[in-house]
């Protein structure tokens, strides 16, 4: 198992999520993975497949719709 956290920029203050990290979140899902959403980041936990392949979908997908700069940080959990 491997656990992604991953923040995306520019921060908008205000109510709900900037289109850009909207989109990395729907691509968790559609990945069936469960984003774990907190106020800086979001953090995803799976085999390390289907995490990888789920972060470059989102990764991609905030590019795509605005995002400046993704920071992302894996994890190898026993």
């Amino acid at each position: 198992m491997i656990k992604a956290e991953f923040t995306i920029y520019p921060f908008v203050e205000g109510m709900g999520f900037p289109d850009y990290v909207q989109v990395a979140i729907d691509a968790f899902t559609e990945a069936g993975l469960e984003a774990e959403l907190g106020p800086l980041s979001q953090t995803v936990r799976g085999e390390p497949g289907a995490v990888l392949e789920a972060v470059r979908a989102a990764t991609e997908a905030a590019i795509r719709t605005g995002a400046t700069r993704v920071v992302l940080n894996i994890e190898v959990e026993p």
